[in-house]
């Protein structure tokens, strides 16, 4: 019987492996049900810190800085990130304004600090489990992508009816969005060696 510091189990179907080292860019696989168990990214153990402080201070100026400025007969309005879910509550739809501020900003926002949370307890295996854990059912949740993908189509949509120019607090959540996704995979796949 091997003993429980020599062995990683897979967390689907229990099977113990013995722990090899991985090259960049590889990944180990269950040899009784094929899920990954560890992926060695090309960018290296550090790089999901690296990205989770960048998501962390790119919501920043996403949140202060004008999202875009719309323009019709000459009476220009800015609007940050928050607005358009106030607008929504305003308008009659309390639930898709929740939904959008939830999804958008509160969960992108609660799912980096819990990656870096995650990320300074990576050498316990019994509080990574718990943050991965965490950071998966807030990845699930946490749609900043999704979010600038409607807002392009949005953009797109009132072009005919407005002048829209996009602001820096829309460039600035988009690379907090991108940041926030590269630094969740990293943190699920990579965990550090011990």
């Amino acid at each position: 019987m091997l003993v429980a510091s020599s062995y990683l189990e897979c967390r689907f179907c229990g099977q113990p492996h013995v722990p090899v080292a991985a090259a960049r860019g590889t990944r180990l696989l269950c040899t009784r049900c094929g899920i990954t168990l560890a992926r060695r990214s090309l960018l290296g153990p550090q790089a999901p810190l690296a990205f989770t402080f960048t998501a962390l201070l790119l919501a920043i100026p996403a949140l202060l800085l004008p999202f875009a400025t719309v323009e019709k007969i000459g009476a220009p309005r800015s609007t940050r990130v928050i607005d358009g879910a106030v607008a929504l509550w305003d308008h009659g739809l309390p639930v898709l304004g929740t939904t959008v501020a939830l999804c958008g900003l509160l969960v992108p926002l609660a799912l980096g600090i819990t990656l870096l949370a995650g990320l300074a307890v990576r050498r316990h295996a019994a509080r990574t489990l718990a943050a991965q854990r965490i950071v998966h059912a807030l990845d699930a949740w946490a749609m900043p992508e999704v979010h600038v993908l409607a807002v392009l189509v949005s953009f797109v949509r009132i072009e005919a009816l407005a002048d829209v120019e996009v602001g820096p607090g829309f460039w600035c959540y988009t690379a907090m969005a991108v940041a926030l996704v590269l630094a969740s995979r990293g943190f699920r796949l990579e965990p550090l060696p011990q």
